[in-house]
């Protein structure tokens, strides 16, 4: 008998076809010993009788349960909570509602976690489009600085830059839920990719195991919610800001990486007084080091008209 796999996933008002075909993937996973536990984030669209429609048509031989949260909480705290519930399991794998899983996406990352030293495992992702149409074999075909990192000593780049994708991840259960609470202003798979990397290695599997379906929602997209300059302002260079805040606060768990933070820091103090009043560009260079293209491109760009300013950030989508 295998391991106990428990497949968490966040649902909020899912396009149904999506959901349906994801919940199938899982249904046929070559790993035996799966429960899925779920919770609907207060879906305003979609009734919760529908979505335990989907999860009784396609769920057959897969345990399941579902749960539904009385008010929206948004999906990184949903998988906060998912990470508190779930009991009695080995290894907890991380599910969106919208893509589509290869049929041995289970077994071939409980085998790479049961290397030693391992603490958490991901795969590559091929690309499809809203229709389920084949865009691309690898993730890092679109995403041209994307690079997929593997081994010990990961903690101090993945401060500030993300390599994994939560729906092509596992981790041991314990592991998950010491790095709870998850920090603030910071996706549950990056932090969690980051906690991993602190307390062990990263194993990469390349080859893509999941499907990652590209539409106009996605939260993980590049520059995902930039509609202006404000916003921009406030996801990219105060969300990351408040980050580090809680890295400095928490720095019991970043011994070796302390100094990294504090650098971090003036980095982000630099970059907010560049886009607000014009001062300390010097400062936004010389730490470059933690984000070569951000700082050029805050450099050139920031100061600019709102239109201009969002030409770059299209130049950025699009991987220029």
């Amino acid at each position: 008998m295998g391991k106990n796999v428990v497949i968490v996933m966040a649902i909020y008002n899912p396009n149904m076809d999506w959901l349906n075909a994801q919940l199938c993937s899982i249904e046929e996973q070559e790993y035996a010993e799966v429960e899925v536990v779920a919770i609907n984030d207060a879906s305003n669209e979609v009734s919760q009788d529908e979505i335990e429609d989907a999860f009784r048509r396609n769920l057959i031989k897969t345990r399941y349960k579902l749960f539904k949260n009385e008010k929206n909480l948004g999906s990184n705290k949903t998988f906060e909570l998912l990470t508190g519930i779930a009991e009695d399991y080995e290894y907890i794998s991380y599910c969106d509602q919208d893509d589509i899983w290869h049929p041995q996406k289970t077994a071939e990352l409980v085998t790479a976690l049961e290397r030693p030293g391992v603490t958490l495992a991901y795969s590559d992702l091929s690309v499809i489009d809203a229709q389920g149409r084949h865009i691309a074999d690898s993730l890092s075909d679109l995403r041209r600085r994307l690079r997929f990192l593997e081994g010990a000593g990961l903690a101090g780049g993945l401060l500030f830059r993300n390599f994994t994708n939560g729906t092509a991840m596992m981790t041991r259960l314990g592991t998950a839920k010491k790095a709870m609470p998850f920090a603030k202003d910071m996706t549950a798979d990056h932090w969690l990719t980051l906690w991993c990397a602190l307390c062990g290695e990263i194993a990469f599997i390349p080859r893509p195991l999941v499907k990652y379906r590209i539409h106009g929602s996605n939260q993980s997209a590049v520059m995902a919610g930039v509609v202006d300059k404000q916003s921009y302002f406030d996801k990219r260079i105060m969300t990351g800001l408040s980050r580090f805040e809680q890295f400095r606060e928490r720095k019991e768990s970043f011994e070796e990486n302390v100094d990294l933070i504090d650098e971090g820091l003036h980095w982000f103090y630099a970059r907010k007084e560049w886009f607000l009043n014009a001062k300390r560009p010097s400062d936004v260079w010389k730490y470059r080091h933690l984000g070569k293209h951000v700082s050029l491109f805050e450099l050139v760009f920031a100061r600019l008209p709102n239109f201009l300013f969002m030409l770059g950030v299209q130049l950025v989508k699009h991987g220029i």
